[in-house]
């Protein structure tokens, strides 16, 4: 793939090895609309595009045949940019809208993708999530899931910048836009925090989910956090998007929530759409828990945020379940009701779990599980799914049983009583945490704090 200097063109060179697919497909109807004419390489020929389809027939290509297309960037409606939004002297590219695939792809299919960059604008690079393939110029292993799932790529002038934490690569692309006030956030600042947060997520599992990460740092202009916004992607490989504030300087980082969140959950299977209350959720319980765990705020602040975050869900979009909220959950705006509906579950499924077992197993050992043997699958998984394999490591259903009681219950999960089991008690609309109750050392064992470096209640 070759981009122009300017980065409102890409000229796309696409070679079979042996016999070609028969016909081409955009996975995003804009992909048909930048599309300019494709031809056989070798004859000069226009080939028939169907763009109300979205396919190009390669039919009367032969072996080994190339073609040829060009994707102006420029045709994008002004409403479609994020598709290919320019961030300074960066694009970031959608890659379904740039690179057309086989109508159908054999299990196990990849390719070798390389780009041409211009010779005129030396300083121009490549982030990519994939894989890089040792020799000469810029060539990457293009797995499956690039078409299947969300994958995007930066082209362009910005600074990269690696680093290694918690056993994984993170590859940084951190991009710069000159209508936004210059960023804070040192280079040196970078590193403590996409290590820090890397490690936090390492100790759930002992190593972080994934050997490599393509990591895309946006700047977004001042915010009241130092991190707006985090959206994670698995096509072609393990990629974060972080939108990080201008203003926040290096100690605001440390520990935030937001990339530690989106890098959990890598640690977990791509789960299905309308399971998203078990993808969100779980994530958001284990960002709140680890957090406290790795010392970024003590027990009480933890569990203070735990609360409030419960009691938000509880008081948001009453007149759901939790199943259907996740259905509904854009719709209806109820993303409280399904992030921290689902971090209710996860709640009462690690207490379940260290109550049944004396406190010798926990939700940790449960999603440990479900990390080695399928968080790097392939394909989607259902909540069903992934309870069946609760339920094998188990031995009984004891977080099936839970889920069947909490899904369709017309009222928000039942967590007050776990709650106080835990000696989590509210008075005067404060938090109080009680090592009166039989449970309170499974509260500590959760949050991974002694009861000496409790705060006391009110302190955050």
């Amino acid at each position: 793939m070759r981009p122009n200097e300017a980065l409102t063109r890409l000229d796309v060179e696409l070679c079979f090895d042996g016999a070609p697919a028969s016909t081409l497909v955009a996975d995003l109807p804009m992909g048909a609309h930048v599309l300019e004419s494709a031809r056989d390489v070798e004859t000069g020929r226009k080939l028939p595009v169907d763009r109300r389809a979205r396919e190009i027939d390669i039919s009367s290509l032969g072996r080994d045949a190339c073609l040829r297309y060009g994707v102006d960037l420029e045709r994008m409606p002004p409403g479609r940019r994020r598709l290919a939004r320019r961030v300074g002297d960066a694009m970031l590219l959608n890659v379904s809208l740039w690179l057309w695939r086989p109508l159908r792809l054999r299990e196990g299919a990849s390719a070798t993708l390389e780009f041409e960059l211009p010779d005129g604008a030396p300083s121009m690079r490549a982030s990519t999530p994939w894989a890089t393939i040792d020799g000469p110029g810029e060539r990457y292993r293009v797995p499956a899931t690039t078409y299947t799932w969300r994958s995007q790529v930066v082209l362009g002038e910005f600074d990269l910048d690696t680093v290694t934490a918690g056993g994984a690569t993170f590859s940084i692309a951190r991009l710069r836009d000159p209508a936004l006030e210059p960023v804070a956030l040192t280079a040196e600042g970078q590193r403590r925090w996409i290590t820090t947060a890397a490690e936090t997520v390492a100790s759930l599992h002992g190593r972080f989910p994934v050997p490599a990460v393509q990591l895309i740092v946006l700047p977004f202009g001042r915010g009241s956090s130092p991190v707006a916004f985090g959206l994670t992607g698995r096509g072609g490989g393990a990629s974060v998007v972080l939108l990080i504030s201008s203003d926040a300087s290096d100690d605001d980082f440390i520990g935030e929530w937001v990339a530690i969140h989106e890098f959990l959950h890598l640690s977990m299977p791509y789960i299905t759409a309308e399971d998203v209350w078990l993808s969100e959720g779980f994530v958001t319980y284990y960002t709140s828990v680890l957090r406290t765990r790795a010392g970024f705020r003590d027990e009480q602040a933890g569990w203070e945020a735990i609360v409030s975050g419960l009691n938000r869900a509880r008081g948001s979009v009453t007149d759901l379940t939790l199943r259907e909220a996740a259905a509904q959950m854009n719709q209806r705006v109820a993303y409280d009701r399904v992030y921290w509906g689902g971090a209710a579950v996860a709640l009462l499924s690690d207490l379940a779990l260290r109550q049944e077992s004396d406190g010798r197993r926990s939700l940790d050992d449960a999603m440990r599980e479900l990390y080695e043997c399928c968080a790097n699958s392939p394909r989607r998984w259902s909540a069903a799914e992934v309870y069946e394999v609760f339920d094998r490591w188990a031995a009984a259903p004891i977080l099936s049983d839970l889920l069947a009681r909490e899904l369709d219950r017309a009222k928000f999960v039942d967590f007050d009583r776990a709650l106080r089991a835990l000696g989590v008690e509210i008075r005067e609309d404060r938090v109080v945490l009680s090592d009166e109750q039989p449970a309170a050392g499974l509260r500590q064992a959760i949050t991974g704090a002694p009861a000496s470096d409790r705060a006391e209640p009110g302190r955050q």
